[in-house]
């Protein structure tokens, strides 16, 4: 099965979805974001931190975009997710990972910084078989990923 199916069978039984807007040189996600059936948040950067804004209402609403900071596109308006439940997923940009899950970013530490936010829902990736096993020492700051989706299998950490 390719990795869109696994991913769409994986958010299918999710409340909520908590994404991202991809840049140019990450893999498109749009498309399965538009076929879920339920709430896809976006990530807001405000300062040093992120919020995350309803972006597709899970019944055809989809809210506007505007170009936020670094070129990330985000939500102009919309409420604010609250809070977030283990029946949520969220799908979390990486440039890759270590054996034990921990992701490696773009550096600038936002998603490290709503760990704790973000903490019960499961954490997904989705990366180039060659970029799930990196080696680097995690800090002690860093995200732990729950599930990796490559391009050949699926690794439950």
């Amino acid at each position: 099965e390719s990795w869109s199916g696994r991913l769409i069978s994986i958010l299918s039984s999710c409340e909520r979805i908590i994404a991202y807007y991809p840049l140019p040189d990450e893999l498109q996600i749009g498309s399965i974001l538009n076929g879920v059936g339920c709430p896809v948040y976006l990530p807001v950067i405000e300062g040093p931190a992120l919020s995350f804004r309803l972006y597709r209402d899970g019944k055809g609403g989809v809210l506007p975009l505007t170009a936020g900071p670094f070129g990330v596109r985000q939500p102009v308006e919309g409420p604010v997710l609250a809070e977030v439940t283990n029946k949520d997923a969220v799908l979390v940009p990486a440039l890759g990972c270590n054996p034990d899950g921990f992701r490696l970013g773009r550096g600038g530490g936002y998603y490290d910084r709503s760990r704790n936010f973000l903490g019960p829902a499961r954490k997904i990736a989705l990366l180039p078989e060659q970029c799930a096993r990196l080696s680097f020492t995690a800090e002690p700051h860093d995200m732990r990923l729950d599930l990796i989706l490559t391009e050949n299998k699926t690794i439950s950490l």
